[in-house]
C-alpha cells in the first residue's frame, strides 16, 4: 500500500477491498479474524468492489487488497448524534426517548416545556435537526 492511495484525511483508517458479491462472506470472516471495524460503515469502494472497513490487514480472509480509506462513522442513536454536536450528558438525558419523522418533519414530546430540567427552545430545535 503505497502513501498515495492514502490521501491527506485517511489518518490510517484501513479497508478491505471485496467484490459486491462477496461482501456478507467477506464480513463474516473479518468478524471471525477479529479485525472487522463495526464503528465505520461499508461503502462503495468502485463499480464492482465494496470497502470493508477493518481495525487492521487481515492475515486469513481473502480480499482484493487493503488500502487507507476514509468512511463514514456509524451513527448509534440519539444520544451519539447529540454528543457529536456538543451536547452534555444532562441535555442528553432530557433528550425524548421516541419520536416520528415524517419527510422533513420531526414529530417530538418534549413534555412540559416550562418544567426546569427541560431542553431550552434552541437545543430543541438542534435535537429536531439531529433527527432529520
Amino acid at each position: 500500500m503505497s502513501d498515495d492511495a492514502a490521501g491527506p484525511d485517511c489518518n490510517g483508517e484501513l479497508a478491505a477491498i471485496v467484490a459486491k458479491p462477496r461482501t456478507e462472506a467477506a464480513i463474516e470472516a473479518l468478524r471471525a479474524e477479529g479485525v472487522y471495524d463495526p464503528t465505520r460503515s461499508v461503502d462503495a469502494h468502485d463499480a464492482d468492489r465494496v470497502a470493508v472497513p477493518v481495525a487492521a490487514p487481515p492475515t486469513e480472509t481473502a480480499v482484493d487488497a487493503v488500502e487507507a480509506v476514509v468512511l463514514p462513522r456509524r451513527e448509534r442513536g440519539l444520544a451519539d448524534l447529540l454528543a457529536e454536536r456538543g451536547f452534555t450528558d444532562r441535555e442528553i438525558d432530557a433528550a425524548p426517548s421516541s419520536w416520528a419523522v415524517v419527510g422533513s418533519v420531526a414529530l417530538v414530546d418534549f413534555g412540559d416545556v416550562s418544567a426546569d430540567d427541560m431542553l431550552p427552545e434552541d437545543r430543541r430545535e438542534a435535537v429536531g435537526d439531529a433527527l432529520l
